[in-house]
């Protein structure tokens, strides 16, 4: 047990641990989309994000912020079915699954996930823009084994097709001690299905816990009902 444990400490989790804050919101029931793309309260979410992103970064202190639904070694999943465009149809039953992670632009920066081919996400991927997804490493030696997926589309069961647009390093958010499974970013302002509890993360060039107080002023003055 005890060697096992030493082994662990030994093992990278794929992100910088070192100078990060974060914070889980709850955003109040008139936020809840109902599971609708890119209309109504859907994009009510994406401006309280993006207002909220604008203020915490202009905090001194804050080098970088960004959202995400599900941060690493939290142990908290979602997976959909998904089909890539150009492969034979599956016989009824039969799913290729991933896990999906809805986050921000600026998401891979903050918390210091390597970008190893094409892009990350930018503010201009919302819910007007072309839909694009990041998968990991995994995934894309899973799926495509020595092809670059870059440029590859996919589609989830709303059928409409992603273009992925960049390969991140793998990220252990289970455990240490799990093995990183094939997993999908999306953009916040391309998800259907936003969480109620979205975290933003901080990345400081001080003391993290110092900005706490900052960091619920500037909450407030977006919307005081956020708790």
């Amino acid at each position: 047990m005890t060697k096992s444990f030493w082994m662990l400490l030994r093992v990278s989790p794929g992100f910088r641990i070192e100078h990060i804050l974060t914070a889980r919101l709850s955003l109040p029931p008139r936020y809840a989309n109902g599971n609708v793309f890119g209309i109504g309260q859907h994009r009510r979410i994406s401006a309280f994000q993006r207002e909220l992103l604008g203020r915490v970064r202009g905090i001194p202190g804050v080098q970088s912020a960004a959202f995400t639904a599900y941060l690493p070694l939290s142990g908290t999943d979602s997976s959909w079915a998904f089909d890539i465009e150009g492969r034979p149809e599956k016989p009824p039953g039969v799913y290729d699954i991933t896990n999906y992670r809805p986050v921000s632009a600026d998401y891979f920066e903050t918390v210091g996930i390597p970008v190893q081919r094409g892009r990350s996400f930018d503010p201009a991927d919302n819910e007007d823009s072309p839909l694009v997804v990041v998968v990991n490493e995994s995934m894309a030696r899973t799926y495509w084994n020595q092809q670059n997926p870059v440029g590859q589309r996919v589609r989830f069961s709303d059928q409409r097709w992603r273009t992925i647009v960049g390969v991140v390093g793998n990220v252990r958010h289970e455990s240490l001690g799990t093995k990183p499974e094939p997993e999908m970013y999306i953009p916040y302002g391309q998800i259907a299905n936003v969480e109620s509890r979205p975290t933003i993360v901080l990345r400081a060039s001080i003391e993290p816990t110092s900005l706490t107080g900052a960091l619920r002023k500037a909450v407030s003055e977006v919307d005081a009902s956020v708790p």
